[in-house]
């Protein structure tokens, strides 16, 4: 298998078995066995699944760590001397592993102090063949670096214990005067007391003082009790308070999600028929502009008839003048020349040449203000009044127009006046 973490460096917040052991817990400076906060069984065993049988307790604590951790420690409870049972185990504290670890990093480091001298050492075995829980050296003895176990410690372990129920019945029989009977793998350790001597006498003081201090300690133990059942029912009527503001927030929140998601397919509607509505407006756009632009650049349709129109009037021009009279002019006689055969008719490009004369004759006609125009004089603008009083009575103002001229000439005749 080989140590992973034999040129790793080691960190503060690293625990003594997390290099030793090349745990593969990355995310954490511990191993697998310091991060195990389970509480450890008396029996040593551990639940564990086996297919086709289920859940049993028959697993060891380190079954499930991972594949380098549960190689470390089978490694080093097999190094241990004498043979530790498993519910003498208390890992990662007992069995001990100190020395070992000790002798690990010294190999790490590449040196050890002895007598206050730094020797140096050197792994004779690459780290990736060492396997994780022993050391880096060809002899097998000393590659697993035997560790001697404390036989007290199982002595300590499997001596009896008093359970909960056990001291709970003596304190009670010791307030009430009763003998109390040992349970459990306590009253196999424990041999029965001899009964005691009959005696005659009354209860001495001390057992007085010792009835008054149970019945107190019942007393204080009622009161913890009925403190701990107001405690109780105090969370108890908390914690639903909170379970219904949970399911009120919830409810809340589900509101809001179903508001938004109506909210996101009304904005995907109305985006939906924005873009058809400016698709349905390029669609039926105007394709010579608007108006404004018609009338500013002129339409091709619109020139066209203008021309025709121009062509038209020129030519009835001369039909006129020569209907009117038989004597041409030499202007009327180039025009009818041009003209020809077809004089209903005229090209483009005699249209400009054929402008140009109407405009030189517009520009001798005599304009208004021609001096020499034989119009009177302009008059002023009391002149130009004119008083719009009735013509009949001259005493009031012409406010009835007469039809269909629309001349006013009368005032309006009052109901009074009528004949």
């Amino acid at each position: 298998m080989g140590t992973l973490t034999g040129t790793t460096p080691v960190l503060t917040e690293h625990c003594t078995h997390k290099l030793p052991s090349s745990c593969r817990l990355t995310a954490l400076p511990i191993c697998c066995a310091c991060q195990d906060n389970r509480p450890h069984s008396v029996s040593g065993f551990y639940p564990v699944y086996i297919d086709g049988v289920g859940v049993v307790t028959r697993g060891a604590r380190w079954q499930r760590y991972c594949f380098f951790c549960k190689e470390f420690w089978s490694n080093r409870l097999a190094a241990t001397d004498p043979p530790i049972e498993p519910n003498h185990t208390r890992i990662p504290e007992i069995p001990d592993q100190t020395e070992f670890l000790d002798k690990w990093f010294d190999y790490h480091r590449g040196f050890k102090i002895a007598d206050g001298e730094k020797i140096e050492i050197k792994p004779e075995i690459p780290w990736r063949e060492v396997d994780p829980g022993t050391l880096p050296v060809k002899d097998d003895l000393e590659r697993l670096a035997r560790i001697r176990h404390v036989p007290e410690v199982r002595q300590q372990q499997e001596g009896p214990s008093e359970s909960i129920e056990s001291a709970l019945d003596a304190l009670l029989g010791e307030a009430e005067g009763e003998e109390v009977v040992p349970h459990g793998h306590l009253a196999q350790a424990a041999q029965p007391p001899p009964p005691p001597a009959p005696s005659r006498r009354g209860p001495t003081e001390a057992d007085i003082v010792a009835a008054q201090q149970a019945k107190d300690r019942l007393e204080e133990a009622d009161r913890v009790l009925a403190d701990v059942e107001a405690l109780h029912l105090r969370l108890t009527q908390e914690l639903a308070a909170a379970q219904e503001q949970l399911r009120e927030r919830q409810n809340e929140r589900r509101l809001a999600v179903q508001e938004n998601r109506s909210a996101q397919q009304l904005l995907r509607v109305l985006g939906a028929q924005g873009r058809s509505t400016e698709r349905d407006a390029q669609r039926f756009a105007r394709v010579w502009g608007t108006m404004e632009d018609i009338r500013a650049h002129g339409s091709p349709l619109t020139n066209m008839f203008n021309n025709a129109y121009a062509r038209y009037n020129i030519a009835e021009e001369v039909r006129q003048v020569e209907r009117a009279s038989d004597e041409m002019t030499e202007r009327q006689r180039e025009l009818l020349a041009q003209l020809g055969p077809w004089s209903n008719r005229i090209s483009d490009a005699d249209y400009s040449a054929e402008l140009e004369a109407p405009q030189e004759a517009e520009e001798k006609q005599q304009t208004l203000d021609d001096e020499e125009s034989n119009r009177p004089p302009p008059k002023t603008d009391d002149e130009m009044t004119v008083p719009l009083i009735c013509k009949i009575c001259l005493q009031q103002p012409a406010n009835m127009a007469v039809l269909p001229c629309g001349h006013l000439t009368m005032c309006k005749i009052d109901k009074a006046w009528e004949l």
